[in-house]
Order: C-alpha cells, then structure tokens, then sequence
C-alpha cells in the first residue's frame, strides 16, 4: 500500500498536482494508492475527482487560511499529527509532501513504514528549518529532491539519503499555433512569485500589440488590478485547468523570486511556449536552456526582462524556433521516463 499525505489535496496548485499525478501512476502501474489530507475543497472537487474514491479526508480545515496566526498554524500541525497518528497505518510506503508535512509524518508514522520525503521548494537555510531538517531527515529512508542543486546542498548539511527526482508531466499531443499575441503568466499573485516585478515588467514593456494575460489569484491580486488599469492586461483571476490559456498565449514568463521545480514552467513548454524567467538559485536554470527554449534574466534585472521579452515579440521566426525547441525538451519529464526513478525507492 502507498499513502500520499498533503495538508490539502484540494488546494490548487502545484504541490496537490504533483500528488495528483503521482496518485494516477501509481494507480495505473498496479499500486493499491490513498492520499491522506487534512481538508477536502467541495467547490474544487472537479480538480481532484480522478482520486476521489480513494482521499482519507482527516476534516481538520484547511491550512491556507492560517498562514499570518502562528498560533493557529502550529496548532492545525499537532492536530495533523493526532489525526494522522489515529489511522494506524504500517506495513505501508508513505511519501509525504511539504516540508512540516514531512516532520510529522517521521513523528507520527516511522514505526513498521517506509517514509520518502519530498521537498518541492528550494534549500531553506533559515536556522529554524535547518535545525528541524537535521533531526528529523535522516530518519527518512529516502528524502526526494528535485534538483541537483539542492541534493548538493542537503549533502553538505549532513543529509545523506537525498534522491534527484523531477516533476513529471503527461506529454500533450497540442501545443500552441502562436497565432495570439498574449504574454501568459500562471500563479499565486504574492511577493514569494514576484509580483512586485510582473508589475514592472508589465509598465515598462511598450508593444501595445501585445497583452498580458495573468491567471492566479493571491494577496497581491487586488493591488495588481488597481496598478494595472489602463495597461493591456487581462487578470484572469484563479483556473483550476488553465490549458486553454497555454494554447492560446505565444509566450510564458515567471517573475519569482524563489523555486523549486516549477510545474508551471513543465505545463508551458508541454505546449510548447518558450520562456522568460528570473535565474533564481534552483528550478529554472534546471528546465531552461538560455537562448535556446527560453532567456535566463539575472535576478531582478527587469530592464533585461523586457528587452528580452522584445526580442521575441519583435522576432516571429526566432519566437517560433524556441518554441519548437521548448516542446522537444520536455520529452525528458515524461511520466514513464520519471517514474522509472520512483520504481526504485518505493
């Protein structure tokens, strides 16, 4: 038996997509799967019902909502952990997702399991992280990292049993006619995504032919909206299933300021969009090859953003070359070719 545990199976985004994914693999290779959440969206039910039937739901509310209460955010955590502690799971696989997720599943699961901890953002040095990370991670059997970058990192702070498996994707046979003059960008309208810079980006780039097209929503959405009026931009707020709006956008940028693999960079060159993002430390330089399938700007170089962004709206032939290269180079993250790694150290 395999469980997945995530604080919130419901929430859209990119850490319930990769269990989701994960979930329908495993499934599909024979593998008896759950997922354990401690919330359940009914009004996102369309996003998760491939797993519906198989979703322990522990009712304890969703985790989201507690991020500025410390007070509250700890106390959700300990009743993960004696909800978690009730089910009375052994003789199982447990691949847990998210980083405090990970430090309750050790607490609340280690005897008679096999534990695999994934880590989907980038290496934390924040003391607190570290000193949690050096107690509670080796006692994993596998931790999951995505990036080399990061396996580097955990090594030389003394955690040694780290595997580098990326995110996968299912290979889409569509990809976009880059007949639309829309610039897309897809997620959480906050700080940590760089929205203080997509503004920028949006103000200094001055082809009015060309539109930005923003699909998220987050705590800087409403600022976004009161910025941007007047600019040609279409706030689009948040799409479960965002596919449409890869097929009909001709470019992707990521502004953030921190990553750890991001899905949204796997969906756009699955359509085959080339990219402009930030170089942050892990992620992007890991799925972009600079000149090629995209540009790497230096973090927080927004001039260099918008000129490079010309650059392809400037230049069909070359806008077209990229986006054929970005559509070959996701072959790498197919679902067969990743899961071959998961096989190994289930």
């Amino acid at each position: 038996m395999i469980y997945l545990i995530i604080n919130d199976i419901s929430k859209v985004g990119g850490l319930s997509k990769v269990a989701l994914n994960l979930y329908a693999e495993f499934k599909k290779s024979g593998y008896e799967t759950k997922i354990i959440t401690g919330n359940l969206d009914d009004t996102n039910e369309r996003y998760y019902e491939q797993a519906k039937a198989d979703i322990i739901n522990l009712e304890i509310g969703s985790v989201h909502r507690l991020a500025e209460n410390k007070m509250k955010l700890l106390k959700w955590y300990y009743e993960f952990y004696k909800a978690l502690k009730r089910e009375k799971i052994k003789d199982a696989t447990i691949i847990s997702i998210e980083t405090v997720i990970n430090f309750i599943t050790v607490l609340a699961l280690r005897k008679n399991n096999r534990l695999i901890g994934t880590e989907h953002l980038s290496f934390s040095r924040r003391k607190i992280t570290q000193i949690f990370k050096k107690i509670f991670y080796p006692k994993l059997d596998r931790l999951v990292v995505l990036t080399e970058t990061d396996k580097k990192l955990y090594n030389s702070f003394g955690v040694n049993n780290v595997v580098v498996i990326p995110n996968f994707i299912e290979i889409s046979k569509k990809f976009t006619a880059l007949n639309s003059k829309n610039i897309l960008f897809v997620g959480k309208l906050s700080s940590i995504k760089g929205v203080d810079f997509l503004l920028e980006i949006v103000k200094k780039f001055d082809d009015k032919a060309w539109k930005f097209v923003i699909v998220g929503k987050g705590s800087s959405e409403e600022e976004l909206r009161q910025q941007l009026k007047g600019y040609n931009v279409d706030i689009k707020g948040e799409i479960p299933e965002p596919k449409a709006f890869y097929l009909d956008a001709s470019i992707f940028i990521l502004t953030s300021r921190k990553e750890g693999f991001p899905m949204v960079l796997l969906e756009a060159k699955n359509y085959g969009l080339p990219i402009v993002s930030f170089d942050v430390p892990t992620g992007p330089k890991e799925m972009i090859e600079d000149g090629e399938d995209g540009f790497l700007i230096p973090f927080g170089k927004v001039d260099m953003f918008v000129k490079k962004l010309a650059v392809l709206t400037g230049d069909h032939q070359r806008l077209q070359n990229m986006a054929k290269k970005s559509k070959e180079s996701v072959a790498r993250y197919a679902p067969e070719k990743v899961m071959e790694k998961w096989f190994q150290i289930i």
